[in-house]
C-alpha cells in the first residue's frame, strides 16, 4: 500500500475532478485535512477518525450532508486507489439530532405551513432543471436494481446495494426540490452595480489568512446549496460571516479546530 500523506492524496483527488467542481472539493478536503493533520500518512486513517469529523458534520444543519458526500467520494476514491485497506466512506454516517428533520422533510414542511424559501433566480432555475433530470434518471435506476436482483444473493450483490441506495437518494431529492419550488421566493441580487457590501446571489472570492488558500463561494438561498459548486447557504457559518461584508474585510468563522479568518478580496 502507497504511503501517501492526505495532503498529497487530496491534491491528486483534486486534479481527477471537473474544473467547475474543484474549489468546493477543495474547501471541504482542506478543512478535513486540518482536523485529522494534513500530514498524516492516508494509510493511518481510522474509521474512528471519520466518525468523529461526521459529528461535526452534524452540527452544519442541512449543508452537513452536501460537505459529507465531497468526503466520501474522495474517501471512495482513497480505497479504489488502493491507499487505505477499507472503503472509510462507509464509517461517515451524518446523524440528525433527536427532533431534527431531514431536508426533504423539513423543506416539505415549510412549504405547508406557509414560511417561504429563498432561492436567486439561477436556483430556482437550476432546481427545475435538476429536478426534470432525477425524474428521467429514476426509471434507469429502477431497471438497474431489477437487473442486479437477478443476479441471486443479495447480501453480497454490491451493484444491487448501490442502486438502491441510490434509488432512495434520488427519490428523497425530488421531494426535496419539489418542497423548495412550492415554497420558494425567488429574490434577485442588487442590481444597481456596485455590489458594495455582500448578500444574497453575490459571488465573493476570499482568501484564509493563515493558509493563503484562496476560494470563491456564491451565496444562495438554503434550499440551492450545492458545496461542490461554490454555491453556500446565507445561514451557514461562513454565510452568516459575510452578510453584509466589504471588499478588504475580515471575518471570521468559528470552527472546531479553531478561528478561520478570511478577507474578502471581490464581490461581483
Amino acid at each position: 500500500m502507497t504511503d501517501l500523506d492526505l495532503a498529497t492524496a487530496i491534491a491528486h483527488y483534486l486534479e481527477t475532478l471537473p474544473a467547475p467542481e474543484r474549489p468546493a472539493a477543495a474547501a471541504e478536503l482542506q478543512r478535513f485535512g486540518r482536523w485529522v493533520g494534513a500530514h498524516r500518512p492516508v494509510r493511518v486513517l481510522k474509521p474512528a477518525d471519520i466518525e468523529a469529523y461526521a459529528a461535526d458534520l452534524d452540527r452544519s444543519g442541512d449543508a452537513g450532508a452536501h460537505r459529507a458526500q465531497i468526503l466520501k467520494d474522495f474517501l471512495s476514491y482513497l480505497y479504489r486507489q488502493k491507499l487505505t485497506a477499507q472503503n472509510l466512506g462507509a464509517a461517515l454516517k451524518v446523524r440528525r439530532a433527536p427532533g431534527r428533520k431531514a431536508p426533504a422533510e423539513k423543506a416539505a414542511e415549510q412549504a405547508a405551513n406557509g414560511p417561504r424559501v429563498v432561492l436567486t433566480p439561477e436556483g430556482y432555475e437550476r432546481l427545475k432543471a435538476e429536478l426534470a433530470e432525477l425524474e428521467a434518471a429514476r426509471p434507469r435506476i429502477a431497471a438497474e436494481i431489477r437487473r442486479a436482483a437477478a443476479d441471486g444473493d443479495l447480501s453480497e450483490n454490491a451493484p444491487y446495494q448501490y442502486a438502491r441506495e441510490e434509488l432512495a437518494r434520488i427519490q428523497s431529492r425530488i421531494r426535496e426540490i419539489q418542497a423548495l419550488l412550492r415554497a420558494a421566493e425567488v429574490r434577485e441580487a442588487p442590481g444597481d452595480g456596485r455590489a458594495d457590501r455582500v448578500t444574497i446571489g453575490h459571488r465573493v472570492r476570499l482568501v484564509d489568512l493563515d493558509t493563503g488558500e484562496r476560494l470563491e463561494v456564491t451565496l444562495v438561498g438554503p434550499g440551492e446549496v450545492d458545496v461542490r459548486a461554490g454555491r453556500i447557504s446565507i445561514q451557514s457559518p461562513l454565510g452568516r460571516a459575510l452578510q453584509d461584508a466589504r471588499v478588504n474585510q475580515e471575518v471570521v468563522v468559528e470552527s472546531p479546530a479553531g478561528p478561520i479568518r478570511y478577507r474578502v478580496e471581490a464581490i461581483e
